[in-house]
């Protein structure tokens, strides 16, 4: 995220410009961060937690990309602070253990004071992200409870198993279903 303040007047932003480096990664031999065969998907620019503009498909790596804002970013005098945040998926062509970094590249004139109606920089120099490292999401699946026990036949609500789910570090892990198999057969 990128914080915007005004200061002496309110400032309209016209647009916004980013530049991908997808680090670490490689397309059959070729370094992602210089390399137009490199991609990340669906790209989406945020404005206090609202997406605004259209999302951008397909992003490659090293190659600029704008949002065209109309009136959504005002940034006001009044010492209030704006968040931009910009999200994708990463199931373009990065893999478990690539980095990726999206700068905000220096605007020329793509800011207007809204008093002044004087053309401003937005923002007057590049400001990179925080490199993120992708990770493969884990799941890790203990068995709790039930010990080995001998149960009488036809005995209803016998607890045959018990086991305990814990999501990798990473992030949340949606379990959509689970397989038991007999060990006998």
């Amino acid at each position: 995220e990128w914080d915007f303040k005004a200061a002496g007047e309110d400032v309209k932003v016209s647009s916004l410009t980013f530049t991908p480096a997808l680090l670490d990664a490689t397309v059959s031999g070729t370094a992602c961060a210089t390399s137009t065969t490199c991609t990340i998907l669906n790209g989406r620019l945020y404005l206090d937690g609202v997406q605004v503009g259209t999302t951008v498909s397909t992003i490659t790596g090293g190659t600029n990309f704008s949002y065209t804002l109309g009136n959504s970013l005002i940034v006001r005098a009044d010492g209030a602070t704006h968040k931009v945040g910009f999200k994708a998926d990463t199931t373009g062509t990065l893999n478990t253990g690539d980095t990726a970094q999206i700068t905000l590249v220096a605007g020329t004139g793509n800011g207007q004071g809204m008093a002044s109606l004087s053309s401003v920089n937005v923002p007057g120099s590049a400001v990179a992200s925080n490199l993120v490292t992708l990770t493969a999401g884990t799941i890790t699946p203990s068995r709790v409870g039930v010990s080995s026990a001998t149960y009488v036949e036809n005995t209803n609500n016998v607890s045959l198993g018990q086991w305990s789910l814990q999501a990798g570090s990473a992030e949340d892990v949606d379990v959509t279903s689970l397989t038991f198999e007999d060990s006998n057969n």
